[in-house]
């Protein structure tokens, strides 16, 4: 059982939590795409072999997947991280 106190501090940590986590793996999602880019363009180069590039290529799309359904249930889950995201949108479509 938390203290009082205990339960005041926690309250406005979690939100920040769930944002720190959101951004974070934002970044994780942006670098998983881009070394997938890079990888292709190895492959297409020939300093890879076509197996080798596949086998990493496919590692990185189970991670894209991952990263991103973690994304969306984070989202999902936190009220804030929706209306910011909702935010952002709009002023890049203006």
């Amino acid at each position: 059982m938390a203290l009082p106190w205990e339960q005041t501090w926690r309250k406005p940590w979690a939100g920040a939590a769930a944002k720190i986590l959101y951004l974070t793996l934002g970044i994780a999602y942006h670098e998983a795409r881009e070394t997938k880019f890079w990888l292709r363009l190895l492959r297409d180069t020939d300093y890879l072999t076509t197996q080798q590039a596949n086998s990493i290529l496919t590692d990185i799309e189970e991670l894209l997947k991952l990263i991103g359904s973690t994304i969306i249930s984070t989202r999902d889950t936190d009220p804030t991280i929706s209306n910011s995201i909702r935010l952002k949108r709009l002023s890049f479509n203006s």
